[in-house]
């Protein structure tokens, strides 16, 4: 971003609060959804794999990942490990 805004004092701020409303209508999601999710999460905490997850959770694999990531192919996470740190 260029121009007086880029150069306003409270541009972090701006972008800041902005970042938190998106984030809030990213979050927006259902019941079902939520309670897939934190299967999910906790699966990974396990150690459990995305092959594994699908077949626990009745979904594929590329929908257990697409939960976590818009780019399936470009993302080193894409493998059959479990991602470090999850």
């Amino acid at each position: 971003m260029t121009g007086p805004v880029a150069q306003h004092p409270d541009t972090e701020a701006i972008h800041a609060n902005l970042a938190r409303q998106m984030l809030g209508m990213v979050f927006t999601i259902t019941e079902e959804q939520n309670r897939l999710a934190r299967l999910v999460l906790a699966a990974r905490e396990e150690g459990m794999t995305w092959t594994q997850i699908g077949a626990a959770t009745g979904k594929s694999r590329q929908a257990s990942w697409s939960m976590w990531s818009d780019s399936l192919e470009d993302d080193p996470a894409w493998s059959d490990d479990p991602i470090p740190g999850l």
